[in-house]
């Protein structure tokens, strides 16, 4: 016999009403639950070998055009879907003067453009390095012009201030370096701008923090080296200031707002593939 229920925004009781009730549960993210939530704005901070998603990969997300016939293919231009650029954006290392193209993401993709296309520059992976198993080696071989390496996609809060901080060896004329910021799309005046010095021939560290008064959207980061010199760099990172354990201070908020008493975490899909091993010590030393 079907029984009446009345919902109402009144509260009812000073407790749970079971024991059993002690929490909510949520996942949704495909193995991508932790992007959206940690304070790194690179993609592919430390410069590895991209790996192709899997097939069960393509059906998570959706891509199949038809799960029944694989051979019609799957969806690779994922800027369409709606969660794409909360976490999933998969922005390309690129030879800078340049741009990262358009976000097709195939079983071919490297994420990693390397020749400008107006400039005599290029930019490439090398096994080695000081963290993971790759560094980038960047060529400006231009004799009056600049060049280096570059990442789109960068969203700057108006207010916020946030750090750089990366790793540099300076191979050939290139004891200094210049980090910029520009509004995605625009080459003609930086945001902000900062030149790194004293980079020696073993690679060292260099950081530095900056301030966002004014500036509300996404830009494009920049590391400009001298004509006629080659630069390694390897462990980078960018991050606002304000993050509370690496982790964005308005996802920790909210966090503390749902107030849960039990976290399923990071969720199945991540907790497959990942060794939790991997994700403590400091920050430089975890496998990335």
């Amino acid at each position: 016999m079907s029984k009446p229920y009345v919902i109402t925004n009144e509260k009812m009781t000073q407790g749970p009403i079971s024991p059993r009730l002690s929490s909510h549960f949520i996942e949704l993210g495909y193995g991508y639950q932790i992007e959206p939530m940690w304070g790194e704005m690179f993609f592919n901070r430390s410069f590895e070998k991209y790996i192709r998603y899997r097939d069960n990969n393509k059906k998570w997300f959706d891509l199949w055009h038809d799960e029944k016939d694989e051979s019609k293919g799957y969806e690779t231009d994922w800027s369409k879907f709606d969660w794409y650029h909360t976490g999933y954006e998969h922005n390309a290392w690129f030879a800078a003067p340049g741009e990262e193209g358009p976000f097709h993401i195939d079983d071919n993709s490297t994420f990693l453009i390397e020749k400008s296309p107006t400039n005599n520059v290029e930019i490439e992976l090398i096994e080695g390095g000081v963290h993971g198993n790759h560094f980038m080696r960047i060529h400006n071989r231009e004799q009056a012009d600049r060049g280096g390496l570059g990442q789109q996609g960068k969203y700057f809060r108006q207010g916020a201030s946030y750090r750089f901080r990366g790793k540099l060896r300076n191979v050939a004329n290139a004891d200094t370096a210049t980090v910029e910021f520009y509004r995605e799309g625009e080459w003609e005046q930086p945001l902000f701008s900062k030149t790194l010095t004293g980079i020696g021939q073993d690679f060292t560290e260099q950081e530095w923090t900056f301030h966002n008064a004014d500036f509300q959207g996404r830009a494009t980061f920049v590391l400009w080296i001298p004509v006629g010199s080659t630069l390694e760099a390897d462990d980078f990172s960018l991050m606002p200031t304000d993050t509370i354990g690496g982790w964005r201070k308005e996802v920790v908020e909210l966090a503390q707002r749902v107030n849960p008493k039990v976290i399923r975490w990071p969720g199945g899909c991540f907790a497959s593939f990942y060794d939790w091993r991997d994700g403590v010590g400091p920050y430089s030393m975890r496998k990335p």
